[in-house]
C-alpha cells in the first residue's frame, strides 16, 4: 500500500520530470523570446524588481520585455527610476498596465494621469490609459493632469513620489510621506 506521503513524493517527482521534459528542449534550442510580447506577471507572488514589494495591483503594474526575459514592477514610478539607473537592453520594450482596463499597453502609445487621488503602491500617483480619450476621462474623474511618457519620466525624476503641497503657516514645502498616507 502506498502511503499519502509516498504518493505526494512520487507525484511531485513526476511533475518535475514533466516540466523538465517540456522546458529543456526549449532551453536547448536557444530560441529567443519576442521582445514585443506582452508581459506575464504572477500577481500576488512576484516582487517588484526595484522596491521588492509584492506586485498585487494590476492597475499599476509595469514591465520591460526583452529577447532574454522580463523585468516586472509594482508601480510605473519604479519602472521609470529603474530604467534610468539600470537601463534595459537595447531590444527592450517598456509596458504599463492601464488603470481602468487592466490591459498592457506600450509606453509609446499609452498616456498617463498624475493625481494625488491615484494611490499607486509607491505613491507616485501615476496611472496609465490606452489613449488620450481614456486619460482625459480618468484625469477628470481623479482631478489629475494628462501627460505623455516623456513628461511623466521628467516629473518622476524631478519630484519623486507624489506630494501634495503643505498649507501650513509657512505656506511652502511638501507633505511628508506620513502625511501623504
Amino acid at each position: 500500500m502506498v502511503t499519502r506521503r509516498r504518493f505526494l513524493i512520487l507525484a511531485g517527482s513526476a511533475g518535475a520530470v514533466g516540466v523538465a521534459i517540456v522546458a529543456v528542449p526549449a532551453l536547448l534550442e536557444g530560441e529567443d523570446l519576442d521582445p514585443d510580447r506582452e508581459p506575464v506577471v504572477r500577481y500576488g507572488e512576484e516582487a517588484c524588481a526595484r522596491c521588492g514589494m509584492i506586485i498585487d495591483d494590476a492597475r499599476f503594474a509595469a514591465a520591460w520585455t526583452t529577447e532574454s526575459g522580463e523585468v516586472h514592477f509594482d508601480d510605473i514610478g519604479c519602472l521609470v527610476l529603474e530604467a534610468a539607473e539600470r537601463p534595459a537592453p537595447g531590444d527592450a520594450r517598456h509596458w504599463v498596465n492601464t488603470y481602468v482596463e487592466e490591459a498592457w499597453a506600450p509606453v509609446e502609445t499609452a498616456t498617463f494621469v498624475l493625481s494625488a487621488e491615484i494611490r499607486s503602491p509607491m505613491a507616485f500617483g501615476a496611472a496609465a490609459a490606452p489613449d488620450r480619450d481614456a486619460s482625459d476621462r480618468l484625469a477628470q474623474e481623479m482631478g489629475g493632469t494628462v501627460v505623455a511618457w516623456h513628461a511623466l519620466t521628467e516629473h518622476i525624476h524631478e519630484h519623486g513620489p507624489y506630494r501634495e503641497p503643505s498649507h501650513g503657516p509657512e505656506g511652502g514645502g511638501h507633505a511628508t510621506e506620513q502625511e501623504h498616507r
